[in-house]
């Protein structure tokens, strides 16, 4: 029998183009999950019924129950959020299906869900100079998302990804773009492009971030600030919007897969191993997506595309960086900017957490599978400021307290992702159980780490 090796590739999602540009080469929920975020409390079965008209035997005739205060009320809250068709053209949008009991599995894209989330993706291009082309330069193209917006001042501050901007063989400072701008959607034409400054990044956490500073294009467009939410879930319906070979922003829509795990490679100085926390979607994604919006049925950012898996035996596997870690590397960039291009810094607790006890539970809330995780400290560094506070190997990590606010911690990531958070000269409070007795243990952040 022969012998077969699979050859697995995960690469980043930007390609460099000499001498010209190249690219950095919704599904909505179903009405179903809607009404329950809404309060609804029956079975899918029950629901359904509900909004049979009468014959029920098609998608259409079998949502003809628009008197339903549930259905109804949905139809307002979308128009109040900016939804222009008619009622008929809002179940076209939530329910779908050759029959009216398959109403349910419906997944017709969120036309308002790409709609609103567009606008708040650009296009981004970075020339670098260089010593070993003909003309000294290259350009990349990816993507970005606009944090955070000062429309009536024209300022606008972007995510995107570290790789977007850095070429290991560029002759610029620190190997970063001189020469960085960016494009509006619809705006896409040379004539449009708008300067951006380099704030800071970090090649270990694939995140840079930009800002625009009085655009005059930017105070007369329709350009919007990205909405965030850290909560996704296995099944979740996501949009993935981009600049794919630097043709222009657009979206493609799929599933997340998973909702975490550790990705492995070879960072964008092609040097350096690195390990980012992502969530895998099957959602195309292509060359020039870098740095874009991966967001969910209503329009929210939950994701920074950064990389996917090509191998022949390997079909629909990207990746996207979470919002809340996105969000946490860029305000730590933001917090410590002054006036020149910065990194991150963070507090090193100097512990290394291991699950001990992995289980899923279904939450009726919101009927989704949650993963719930003991998760205890497996070892110490020597002199550490987790030593020196009183932490001990096997404490099982339950909680941590912040500025006022405690959060549960049930997967690694929670306090790793937290970390970020953390300001020099703060008290961070990590709750535990050691012994079966419960104690808080004071850690103070008097030295925050530079993370390249």
């Amino acid at each position: 029998m022969k012998k077969f090796t699979k050859i697995l590739f995960t690469i980043f999602l930007c390609a460099t183009a000499i001498l010209t540009f190249s690219a950095c080469s919704l599904q909505g929920k179903s009405a179903y999950e809607i009404a329950v975020e809404n309060g609804y409390t029956g079975t899918v079965t029950e629901w359904l019924n509900s909004l049979k008209g009468a014959d029920g035997q098609d998608g259409k005739n079998g949502a003809d129950g628009k008197d339903g205060e549930v259905l109804t009320s949905l139809y307002t809250e979308a128009q109040q959020n900016g939804f222009e068709g008619t009622f008929e053209e809002f179940l076209t949008q939530y329910v779908k299906g050759d029959k009216g009991d398959k109403g349910e599995n419906g997944t017709q894209v969120s036309q308002y869900a790409t709609n609103k989330a567009i606008t708040s993706v650009v296009s981004v291009y970075a020339t670098f100079n260089t010593r070993n082309t003909l003309s000294n330069t290259a350009t990349s193209g990816g993507s970005g998302v606009i944090y955070n917006l000062d429309k009536e001042n024209g300022n606008a501050i972007i995510i995107t990804n570290y790789h977007v901007v850095y070429l290991v063989n560029s002759t610029d400072e620190n190997h970063i773009s001189s020469d960085i701008k960016v494009r509006l959607y619809g705006m896409e034409l040379d004539k449009y492009s708008i300067n951006a400054t380099y704030v800071g990044g970090s090649l270990n956490y694939d995140i840079a971030v930009l800002k625009v500073e009085n655009s005059e294009l930017i105070k007369n467009s329709n350009v919007s600030q990205a909405d965030i939410n850290e909560n996704y879930y296995v099944g979740d319906s996501v949009i993935a919007i981009g600049n794919p070979e630097a043709k222009g922003i657009s979206a493609t829509s799929g599933i997340v897969s998973v909702d975490s795990e550790n990705l492995t490679m070879v960072g964008a100085d092609n040097a350096t191993s690195v390990t980012f926390r992502v969530l895998r979607t099957d959602t195309a994604i292509n060359e020039g997506n870098s740095g874009g919006g991966l967001f969910n049925a209503n329009g929210e950012l939950i994701g920074i595309v950064n990389a996917k898996t090509i191998s022949q035996n390997i079909d629909n596997m990207g990746y996207a960086i979470p919002s809340v870690v996105a969000k946490n590397v860029a305000d730590n960039i933001l917090r410590n900017y002054i006036s020149e291009p910065t990194k991150v810094k963070k507090q090193t607790f100097g512990i290394t957490l291991k699950v001990d006890e992995s289980l899923t539970e279904f939450n009726t809330e919101i009927n989704k599978v949650e993963i719930k995780q003991k998760i205890i400290i497996s070892e110490i560094t020597e002199n550490s400021v987790a030593q020196k506070a009183g932490l001990k190997v096997n404490d099982e990590v339950v909680s941590y307290t912040y500025k006022g606010t405690t959060k549960q911690v049930t997967r690694v990531f929670h306090l790793v992702d937290a970390s970020l958070t953390i300001e020099e000269n703060t008290t961070i409070t990590i709750n535990i159980i050691r012994d079966g007795e419960e104690l808080a243990i004071n850690i103070l952040a008097d030295s925050l780490t530079i993370i390249e």
